[in-house]
Parts: structure tokens; sequence; C-alpha cells
């Protein structure tokens, strides 16, 4: 008799199990589930690559890595660097895929099933938006098409899982969800590359392809994740950016806890940039203090500082014998109000959000080196212990990321997850 109530309960668990795992409903998964492999970009340029050699040495002890390369030459060049850092190349492989874009996560990316089946998700890419004078448009736009079809072939060859398409414009950048229903979007991101499409519209497509039940709009990005090289305000000058990507500054940290960037008080006395973006950030912590999750209840909001504000200073020179501060110098002299021998500052998406989680690790950012303030090294801390405290299960690793900042990205950009 004592036996039936465990022989009932056990019939109970398998049936549910039964159930969950023949469910075929694809969905995109929280970021924290168990992952397959992992894909790390690199840009055939020193300072972007040493921050993805970094991030494949941390990685690739105990995840299957693939490295994407801009062309087959180059396999015996980043052998060679991988075996000065005296990595094992069996779980490392090569793949070309043909975009001059290198932020991975970006065109398309991965759903799954809870029967472990994978899918490709294919949203219209459209470059983040950016289009190039009128003179130039056809030529960019046959690049563009030819460019984006060779990096989907190759895609689809290393990954021949079948796809789903939609016209809507959507890049993994943008997307963060808690893997229960709730998904974050950004309302400068989305309605710059979907200006035809009200919200609604937008919503009822990401819950068609996503398998998510809920859809919170965040207002703005921070102010040096800009659209490409654009002046943020007075003499300083964004280096690339994407409008305001979900991932550089409002992330879950379990499905009911989420990290938004909020800007020290001190730091926004310093510098103008940080105190537009803590304007913006009390905006959107407005709107996620009165959010809710897929069952009602209130999220848990944990503020993370900003790196210390680290600009390039550059006296503008169209004449200089340094290649960088021409290029530099020509480019906003041309397109904006600045003369020679203006002082200008250019500004990196620099942020402690663009981190990437793994299956053992999270890679985080860090911003202090030798020869700089010891208030960042004090603030790369402080961030490591809140990470700590929140992802108690997995070791942290500290990445400079400054690199792939300089690129308009970042730790996240440059890789994506694979789910299993």
């Amino acid at each position: 008799m004592k036996l039936f109530p465990f022989f009932l309960l056990f019939s109970i668990f398998v049936s549910g199990q039964k159930s969950k795992n023949t469910d075929t409903t694809y969905y995109f998964p929280a970021e924290w589930e168990p992952h397959r492999g992992m894909i790390v970009s690199f840009d055939n340029e020193t300072r972007a690559d040493s921050v993805s050699v970094n991030m494949v040495k941390a990685v690739c002890c105990n995840t299957k890595v693939y490295c994407v390369i801009a062309a087959d030459s180059l396999i015996p060049y980043y052998k060679s660097w991988f075996q000065k850092e005296n990595l094992s190349l069996d779980s490392i492989r090569f793949i070309l895929f043909g975009l001059s874009q290198p932020s991975i996560r970006d065109p398309i990316f991965f759903l799954k099933n809870d029967r472990r089946d994978l899918k490709i998700m294919d949203f219209r890419w459209v470059d983040y938006g950016y289009q190039p004078d009128s003179a130039g448009l056809k030529n960019f736009l046959q690049w563009n098409a030819k460019d984006r079809k060779l990096f989907k072939d190759n895609f689809l060859a290393t990954f021949p899982f079948s796809t789903e398409q939609s016209d809507m414009v959507a890049e993994g950048g943008s997307i963060e969800v808690n893997g229960k229903g709730v998904l974050l979007q950004v309302e400068s991101v989305n309605m710059h590359r979907n200006p035809t499409l009200t919200k609604e519209i937008q919503e009822k497509e990401l819950k068609k392809y996503l398998g998510i039940s809920k859809v919170i709009w965040l207002k703005i990005g921070p102010a040096d994740d800009g659209q490409g090289d654009n002046i943020i305000t007075a003499n300083y000058i964004g280096m690339g950016g994407a409008w305001g990507h979900v991932d550089e500054f409002c992330r879950f940290a379990n499905a009911g806890t989420l990290f938004l960037t909020y800007p020290d008080v001190l730091d926004t006395l310093n510098n103008p940039v940080s105190k537009i973006t803590f304007e913006r950030m009390k905006i959107n912590y407005g709107i996620l203090e009165k959010a809710t999750d897929q069952d009602g209840n209130h999220f848990k909001i944990v503020k993370i500082p900003e790196p210390d504000f680290d600009p390039i200073r550059y006296i503008l020179d169209s004449a200089s014998i340094d290649k960088r501060t021409r290029n530099y110098s020509k480019y906003f002299i041309d397109n904006y109000h600045f003369k020679n021998y203006d002082t200008c500052y250019t500004v990196p998406a620099s942020s402690y959000l663009n981190y990437l989680v793994t299956n053992h690790k999270i890679l985080i950012p860090k911003y202090w080196r030798e020869g700089k303030p010891l208030s960042m090294k004090e603030k790369d801390e402080r961030v490591r212990k809140i990470f700590e405290k929140y992802f108690p299960d997995r070791e942290i690793v500290q990445i400079d990321p400054r690199g792939l900042n300089y690129r308009g990205g970042g730790i996240h950009c440059w890789s994506q997850q694979i789910p299993y």
C-alpha cells in the first residue's frame, strides 16, 4: 500500500516530462540555458581580434567554438595565434562566413523547442538601418544583398537546420528574454528599423516567432550607442553604434531580475555623455518599475554602473601623418561643423552589460589597466561582485573589451550561443 503513492507520483512525473519533451513550439531561449557550442567573430583587426582570442581562450576548454573569419587564407594565422596561447585546436572550428559586419549575433540566430530541436530565425537585415547617400545607394543595396546571401549560405551549410523568415527587421543584440515568455524591446531601435510598423504589429510578429507572451518596451539606449559615427553632444563623437541595442544597457540576470545600466551621479557631473545616459535610464527605470513578468510579478531591478568615461582625444588635422587622425579629421570636417585644429573626443560604446553567459562561465567586461585611474579598477571590482552574487554557479571571467568597443561592438555582440 505504501508503494502506491510513489508509483502514482512517478507516473505523473513521467507523463509530465513526456508532454514537455514532445512540445514542438519553438522559442528564443534565455542565455543561461545550456549551450551545445559558441560562435565567436574575428575581424582581422589586431585590437578586436585580441578580445576574440581571449573569449575563445575562456570558453574552448569545455565548449565547442566556431570561429568566424573573413577568409580561408587566415586559418594558419589564427591557428598560430591560438597555439601561442597554448589552446588546443580540437574544440575549435574555423568557418568562412563572408559577412563584412562581424557582429555575429545580429543577422540570424537560433530558436529551440523542448525536444531540443533547433531552428534558425532569419529576420530582415538592413545593416543597422545604415543608408549611404543617394548616389551610392544602388551599389550599397547590391553589395548588401550579395554579402547577406553569402553569410546565410555559409551559416546554413554549417548549421543545417530549418529556417523561419520574417519581413520585420530585428537584430539579436536588440532581443533580450527571460526564458519564461517576457521580451525586452527598445523603441529607438525598433521604430528606426521598422518605421512603417506599429508596435502592435511588431509585437504580433515577435510573439509569432520567438515564443514569447509579453513585450516590455524600453524607450532609448545609452548616449554612447548612437548611429555609426555621430555627434553625441558638443565635440563628443560616438564610435559606431546601433541606436540603443538592449544588450548594451538592460539584461535579465534571471527570470525575475533585471540589470540596468545606471551612471553614478558623480559620473554625470564629470562628463556630458553620462549625463545624457543618466536621463535616459531614469525613463527606462520608471518603465521597468511598473512592468511585470509573465505571472504578474514585479521585477527586481539592479543598477549597474557605467564604466569610467575614457574617450580618445584628437586635435583634428586633415594633413596629419597619423592615418587614424587624418581619416577622422577629414570625415568630421567634411560632414560636420568642425575645422582643423579643433579638439574632439571619440567615445566608444562601453558597457558592463555587454557580457556573455556560457555553460560554466560568464565573460564580463573590465576596463582598468596599468596607467588608468584606480577608480576604474574599483568599479570593475564592484561590478564583478554583483555578477558573483547573481551567477553563483558560474566562474566570472573579466575581459578587456575595448578592442571591440572601438569597432562598435562588445563581448556579447561578437558572439552567439548555440542552444542545447
